[in-house]
């Protein structure tokens, strides 16, 4: 499926009818992604998904896969700055997430303060365990859902808002990125060819 990205959530790893230049908003050439409906995804992948939001007009968004069901997520603070914290199903490991795909420095404490009000809506479980940056709370996510958040925090309506989702509300994940009025076939022959021969 080819669509074509709209909104800036997912700056700047995804261009959707605007972007930043100088720190400013401004219009841009929109990004197209394909997306591989045939495939599951893994911790990282930039997903569709169904929009779980009812009142809204947008049937999909496009996300980047943070946690599964089962995984526990937190926020912790290392070298002055908030970061997501995973403890994935069946581990007892605590893996810091090194997003470098972030849109900028504004994120971690947007991070902290989203996480913060995820903690407080109704039926979220936390669980509090003790690491080695002290004792944090860890939001357990249920078997069966996924937990995705956009790349640009400040400007993206996600899981940090609404919680995890049913993992039967995922559509497919996003394969090949072009530019909008490019050749686009250019970037699929790349794709294949880069799969097919390393």
């Amino acid at each position: 499926i080819k669509t074509t990205v709209e909104g800036p959530s997912m700056f700047p790893t995804l261009n959707g009818s605007c972007t930043y230049q100088g720190g400013v908003l401004v219009d841009g050439e929109r990004d197209i992604v394909y997306i591989n409906r045939f495939v599951g995804c893994d911790y990282g992948d930039v997903i569709v998904v169904r929009n779980p939001q009812d009142k809204v007009d947008d049937k999909y968004v496009i996300k980047r896969l943070i946690a599964k069901g089962g995984d526990k997520i937190g926020v912790v603070e290392t070298n002055g700055t908030h970061k997501i914290a995973l403890i994935k199903k069946g581990s007892e490991a605590v893996e810091v997430l090194e997003e470098e795909y972030l849109a900028n420095d504004l994120v971690n404490e947007i991070t902290n303060n989203k996480y913060m009000n995820l903690k407080h809506k109704e039926q979220i479980k936390i669980k509090k365990i003790e690491t080695t940056f002290g004792e944090v709370e860890f939001v357990e996510i249920p078997e069966g859902e996924i937990f995705y958040l956009g790349d640009n925090r400040p400007n993206s309506l996600d899981c940090f808002d609404y919680g995890s989702v049913s993992q039967e509300k995922y559509v497919g994940r996003v394969d090949i990125i072009a530019k909008e009025g490019r050749d686009t076939f250019s970037y699929i022959f790349l794709y294949y060819w880069h799969k097919i021969f390393g």
